[in-house]
């Protein structure tokens, strides 16, 4: 049954942690919490799927070097981009939007039918690809749409839009465009997708990073502007009390809030912040993969007309010493290397309400930090933001561990919704 296969995917993912990565294991007891909030749910030991052997095995080739993903909440494109799905199941008829550019074999689509949408993506694009060149009007434009339907379940219609999202010429409105071929994740596709990105993290976050990391937070860091906390103490010291710990904790997630705030759809050329229009997604460019973008979101501005895109990137370096742009998906891993490198043990949470945040291990118990929110040691925060969470899980180079019942008050309710979806 599923519990069987998620306790073999926790050992695949203990043998490709430790063996791949030649790391030792941290020995005080990462598969569960010294502190339970509430009642533990069904599951609240090490789990995994059985699913992640394709995990594993793909890791150690160069597929790894160029991942599909999706850093939001979050769906995990996988590398043959089929985004970890299963296999491809009768599917209706999907509405497409297509242009075909004068003088190009190659042409440009649309998941849905928003024509709106659409010819503010043909305009953004056709200009990037020949910015000599003169963009036709709206209304030459929208006499040159097609709308069609297609049938998704025909493979080489699959693979047309694949190879079209690769090359730049479909703007998708999910976060995943492979749900639209292949249909929604399945339990197992959403946890290996999970589980292969904390895989990749320990992959990257090598001790070369993490000394690049603590010598770049060293000058960035002003005890004048933190409480007086110095640099020095910011890292992890078994001798602290857990309240002395949770004060230095909760000055660091101030600073990293302040310095990080969070993205909405702020224009990148004029900076406003009001009545921006989300386009869609559209697949990373060259450059963008290089710091490991699993996709871009494109954004309208309402007063200077610039699109913006926004790169998920999955490069912690880029991120909090470039960008300094992210939502929950860059900011909680950004936290996570930053306190892996100042001696903290971590867990990497995700909360399948579509949230993602981090733990630290202090006197024995894991402890609730949100980068995103300053929180610290709040694990009921979510709570009241409404979310009716399902999932939620911790994330270590040992184990996939269920801690849904430490962030909710109404464990049968989660229950009850898992039974629904």
């Amino acid at each position: 049954g599923w519990g069987m296969r998620l306790a073999l995917g926790a050992l695949a993912l203990l043998v490709f942690c430790t063996d791949a990565f030649s790391r030792e294991p941290r020995s005080s007891g990462v598969s569960g919490r010294a502190r339970s909030r509430g009642p533990r749910l069904p599951g609240g030991r090490p789990w995994g799927s059985a699913m992640l052997k394709n995990s594993v095995s793909e890791e150690s080739g160069p597929q790894s070097e160029d991942p599909e993903v999706a850093q939001g909440l979050q769906h995990i494109y996988s590398e043959d981009d089929t985004g970890g799905a299963s296999a491809p199941q009768e599917s209706p008829l999907v509405s497409v939007l297509k242009y075909q550019p004068p003088g190009q074999e190659a042409a440009l689509f649309s998941f849905g039918n928003n024509h709106t949408m659409f010819l503010a993506y043909l305009r953004y694009t056709l200009a990037e690809q020949s910015p000599e060149q003169t963009i036709p009007c709206d209304e030459v434009l929208n006499a040159s749409i097609l709308e069609l339907s297609i049938n998704v379940s025909d493979p080489d219609v699959q693979q047309t839009f694949k190879q079209s999202w690769r090359d730049g010429r479909l703007l998708a409105m999910t976060k995943d465009p492979f749900e639209v071929l292949h249909g929604s994740l399945s339990f197992d596709d959403r946890l290996q997708g999970f589980t292969r990105r904390m895989c990749q993290y320990l992959c990257r976050t090598t001790p070369a990073v993490q000394s690049r990391l603590l010598q770049w937070l060293s000058p960035q860091w002003s005890p004048g502007a933190n409480d007086g906390v110095q640099f020095e103490d910011l890292f992890f010291k078994a001798s602290l009390t857990r309240e002395e710990a949770l004060q230095r904790l909760r000055v660091f997630m101030g600073w990293f809030k302040r310095e990080y705030p969070y993205y909405y759809d702020n224009c990148m050329a004029c900076g406003n912040a009001r009545n921006n229009t989300f386009l869609g997604y559209v697949s990373p460019s060259a450059a963008e993969r290089q710091y490991r973008a699993g996709r871009v979101e494109l954004y309208l501005c309402s007063s200077c007309h610039t699109v913006s895109r926004f790169p998920r990137y999955n490069d912690v370096v880029k991120v909090l010493s470039e960008t300094k742009r992210g939502r929950c998906g860059e900011y909680s891993v950004a936290a996570l290397a930053l306190l892996d490198s100042l001696g903290y043990e971590t867990r990497w949470i995700v909360d399948w309400a579509d949230h993602l945040w981090t733990e630290v291990r202090v006197d024995g118990e894991w402890i609730h930090l949100d980068p995103c929110e300053a929180a610290v040691d709040e694990p009921l925060l979510y709570e009241s933001w409404g979310k009716n969470q399902t999932y939620i899980f911790a994330f270590t180079s040992l184990n996939v561990v269920d801690v849904t019942g430490d962030y909710t008050s109404n464990v049968t309710a989660a229950m009850q919704r898992r039974e629904i979806n």
